[in-house]
């Protein structure tokens, strides 16, 4: 009986180690199998497993530039710092802000804005878009000027430089030059510190021209504030739209008033062709002892009691009586009327000596007092080579003719001779001084 359990623990004992030993076999074989089969995805690279502990850093830009255009798919600009131009793509993902970093629609931001750009080289797109705080801008403001020698924009007696590069843009978006830019356009202007980067013309200018000038020794004026002298008057004049009053002033001719009505980028003709001669009214007295005279001023003659009208400026005036002295003397006539008084010399007939009647043109019994002013005022006065002072100026003079002379830095001296009789119908005397 024992020796029969002996061989049957035997018997468990070999064949447990058999099948022990199939199972070790069969899963070699099966592990040998899987590691067959899946080889590729079980390798482990050392370069990638290097990458995976070391991500590639995607690095960005950031650029201040000057928008030139720009849509939901692109933007092209300038870079301020750079001094070149610069596009790129705008996608669903590029973000859009103010200088504050809040959101905004795309058409905040326009042609002639200066902003913030970020994006990352590598790729076509831009990452962000930002108005930004580093730009200035005055809004609504006229008087512009331009100094087209050295780049120079002056603003309120402050001065701005600007490049070829400045973007000036009118009132159909279409791009213009700095130097068509007149003190009279209504404007923005933006900047970065003290360079001017974009004009953008809100409302242009109106002007007027004047034609057919017959003369050019006179002046312009506009609104009693703005004088020009007409030799400058070459080319139109820029003047801000809206309600004005013309006036031109000619040597010679009757003075031009208009009132005008214009609006932005219109011009008013103004023609002169039919401008007439400015005329002056002669009151002449002659102390003659009622004899009869005439009286020739160019190729006109008088009588006796007739009016004289002349045109103004100068004229040689000559006075012959029977039995007087022919009385000549050049005079200027500036004023729509004159009073004129002259003493003729008596001709004695048995000796053929002369008579001097009473001088009462220069009698200096009797004094006369006058006011002389001036367009613009401060002007020094001098009677002859006498100072009298600045206008307005009140003087009292002896009757009789005299030669006035006005002087002011800036503008052309102005001489006028004036006649004062014993009527004193005028003691008045205004006039308009010239720019040199």
């Amino acid at each position: 009986m024992r020796k029969n359990n002996k061989a049957f623990v035997t018997s468990m004992i070999i064949t447990s180690i058999i099948g022990l030993s199939v199972l070790m076999i069969a899963m070699f074989i099966g592990i040998k199998y899987f590691i067959n089969q899946n080889e590729g995805q079980l390798t482990v690279q050392p370069e990638s497993l290097k990458k995976e502990e070391r991500p590639n850093v995607q690095y960005s830009s950031t650029i201040l530039a000057l928008v030139e255009s720009i849509t939901d798919k692109e933007i092209i600009a300038f870079d301020i710092e750079k001094m070149q131009s610069f596009q790129r793509e705008l996608d669903l993902t590029t973000t859009l802000t103010d200088s504050y970093g809040g959101a905004i629609p795309l058409g905040q931001i326009k042609k002639g804005s200066i902003v913030e750009i970020v994006y990352q080289p590598e790729k076509e797109s831009i990452l962000s878009v930002s108005l930004t705080n580093r730009a200035w801008e005055k809004n609504n403001i006229s008087g512009l000027k331009v100094n087209t020698s050295d780049n120079k924009i002056t603003i309120n007696n402050k001065d701005y430089s600007f490049t070829k590069d400045i973007l000036v843009i009118g009132e159909e978006e279409t791009e213009s030059s700095p130097y068509f830019i007149t003190e009279h356009d209504v404007v923005k202007v933006v900047g970065v510190e003290d360079t001017i980067w974009c004009i953008r013309i809100l409302k242009s200018a109106a002007s007027i021209e004047i034609t057919n000038l017959p003369t050019a020794d006179g002046i312009l004026e506009i609104d009693r504030t703005r004088m020009i002298p007409l030799k400058e008057v070459i080319a139109p004049i820029s003047i801000e739209p809206g309600k004005h009053k013309i006036t031109i002033i000619m040597k010679g001719y009757e003075t031009v008033t208009k009132d005008i009505t214009i609006e932005a980028g219109e011009k008013a003709k103004i023609d002169l062709t039919d401008t007439p001669k400015a005329m002056s009214t002669i009151k002449l007295t002659v102390t003659n002892q009622e004899a009869d005279y005439t009286v020739r001023i160019g190729d006109k003659v008088y009588t006796k009691g007739e009016i004289l009208a002349v045109e103004q400026g100068k004229h040689t005036v000559n006075i012959e009586a029977e039995g007087y002295k022919p009385w000549t003397k050049e005079l200027e006539f500036t004023n729509e009327s004159h009073d004129l008084k002259v003493s003729l010399e008596q001709i004695k007939a048995d000796t053929g000596t002369t008579l001097q009647q009473p001088e009462e043109v220069n009698s200096s019994n009797t004094q006369y007092t006058i006011t002389v002013s001036s367009d613009p005022v401060g002007a020094a006065v001098y009677v002859g080579d006498t100072y009298k002072g600045q206008t307005p100026v009140k003087m009292t003079l002896p009757l009789g003719d005299y030669a006035i002379t006005l002087k002011k830095e800036g503008y052309q001296n102005h001489t006028a001779n004036i006649l004062l009789d014993s009527t004193g119908t005028q003691n008045n005397f205004l006039y308009v001084l010239m720019p040199q």
